[in-house]
C-alpha cells in the first residue's frame, strides 16, 4: 500500500504515473476520414485532383478533445490525403467531368478544441490554393483561408470533424466549373516554396530601406507608401508623436489605431499598448511586446497550429509579453512564445 512507503519512494512512482500517463496522452490519435459529398457537380471541368501539402506539420491534422476527461488526441489520416481528395472528387463529379487534372496545396488545415466553463468550442482552420495543372506549369483557380467556429454545450468534436469535412468539400466543388483567373503560371518548385514567391511580390519584404512615415494598414506598410507623414519629438516614438491632421493642424498618433510606423529607417509595430521595434530575421518580420492574452481567433488558432502554444494562451494572464511573427498574407500578430522577462521588447531611444 502506498501508506507504507517512503516519500521518496512515492513521489518517485507518482513521477512515474504521470509520465507514463503524459506520454499515454501524447500518442493518443484518430483516425479521421473527410465524409464524402452526397450531391454532384454537373460538368466539371476536372475529373482528378492531386494533394501539395505543404503544412509546417503533415504528420497531423491538429487536436480534439476525446472521453470523460477531454484528453488531448491528435487528428491522423486513416488514408492518404491524396486518396480521400480524390475519393471526394469521385463522389462530386459525374460522366460529363472533362479530362483535366487540379491540384490543391494545402498550407494549414487543422482542428483545435476548447473547452470552456460552460461549454466547448471546436476551431477549422484552412488556407489552401486550387490549381489547374497546365502544359507548362499550374494557374490558380481559387483560394480559401478561413478559421471557422464550432461550439456545442456538451461534446464539439463531431460536429467540428464534420463542418470540417463540409467546409474542403464545398472548396472544391466551388471551383469546378471555373477555369483558371490568374494570370501566373507557377512551377510545382514554386509552389513547394510559396511563402517565398509571395514575399517576393511584396516590398516590404524585398527591401532594406524602409520609407519613413504613418502606415494605417498592413497593405499601406507592405507597399512602403505611408499614409501621413509623423513629427518625433526628441527622437522618442511615443504618444507625443503628431501628424498633421485633415485641417492641417497637428494631432496626436493613437498607436491603436495604426498599424505601422517608420522613423529614421527603423519600422515599428502599433498596438494599442505601445510602438515595438520590427526586426527581420530569415525572410520573416519578428517583435517582442506586449499584447492581450485573449488574441483574435485568427491570431490564436495560428499560434496554437504552428507553434503548439493554444493552451498557455489560454492560461495566461490578463495581458502579457510576447515573442510575435508577422503573417505575411494578412498582417496578423502570429505568437510565438511568451516573454517573462518585463522590460522584453523595449528598446533605446538615444
Amino acid at each position: 500500500m502506498l501508506a507504507f512507503l517512503s516519500p521518496k519512494i512515492f513521489f518517485s512512482i507518482a513521477a512515474l504515473t504521470l509520465l507514463i500517463y503524459s506520454n499515454t496522452q501524447a500518442q493518443s490519435t484518430q483516425k479521421f476520414t473527410f465524409a464524402l459529398p452526397e450531391n454532384k457537380v454537373n460538368n466539371s471541368l476536372y475529373n482528378k485532383i492531386s494533394v501539395l501539402d505543404t503544412r509546417m506539420d503533415t504528420t497531423n491534422m491538429g487536436i480534439i478533445q476525446t472521453g470523460a476527461f477531454n484528453k488531448k488526441t491528435k487528428v491522423i489520416a486513416k488514408e492518404p490525403l491524396n486518396i480521400q481528395f480524390n475519393n471526394i472528387l469521385t463522389a462530386l463529379t459525374d460522366s460529363t467531368a472533362k479530362p483535366q487534372e487540379l491540384l490543391i496545396q494545402l498550407r494549414q488545415l487543422s482542428f483545435i478544441e476548447i473547452t470552456g466553463s460552460f461549454n466547448e468550442k471546436g476551431y477549422f482552420y484552412l488556407r489552401a490554393g486550387i490549381y489547374a495543372k497546365q502544359p507548362d506549369g499550374y494557374r490558380q483557380v481559387g483560394a480559401i483561408d478561413t478559421v471557422s467556429l464550432t461550439t456545442s454545450g456538451v461534446d464539439v468534436t463531431g460536429a467540428l470533424l464534420k463542418h470540417g469535412s463540409e467546409t474542403i468539400t464545398d472548396f472544391i466543388a466551388a471551383n469546378l466549373n471555373k477555369a483558371p483567373v490568374a494570370a501566373t503560371t507557377y512551377k510545382y518548385t514554386d509552389l513547394v516554396k510559396i511563402d517565398s514567391v509571395e514575399k517576393r511580390n511584396l516590398k516590404v519584404y524585398n527591401t532594406t530601406r524602409y520609407t519613413d512615415g504613418l502606415y494605417l494598414t498592413y497593405k499601406s506598410f507592405c507597399n512602403q507608401v505611408p499614409d501621413a507623414p509623423i513629427i518625433v519629438t526628441n527622437n522618442f516614438i511615443d504618444y507625443t508623436m503628431k501628424t498633421p491632421g485633415e485641417n492641417g493642424k497637428l494631432k496626436k498618433v493613437k498607436s491603436d489605431k495604426v498599424y505601422a510606423v517608420v522613423y529614421l529607417g527603423q519600422a515599428y509595430i502599433a498596438t494599442k499598448y505601445d510602438y515595438y521595434p520590427l526586426k527581420k530575421t530569415n525572410d520573416d518580420f519578428f517583435f517582442t511586446g506586449k499584447a492581450s492574452a485573449s488574441p483574435s481567433t485568427v491570431s490564436m488558432v495560428t499560434a496554437g497550429v504552428f507553434f503548439g502554444m493554444l493552451g498557455s494562451l489560454i492560461a495566461s494572464n490578463a495581458e502579457a509579453t510576447f515573442e510575435m511573427k508577422i503573417d505575411h498574407i494578412n498582417g496578423e500578430f502570429i505568437r510565438i512564445k511568451e516573454i517573462i522577462d518585463p522590460n522584453a521588447g523595449k528598446y533605446d531611444y538615444n
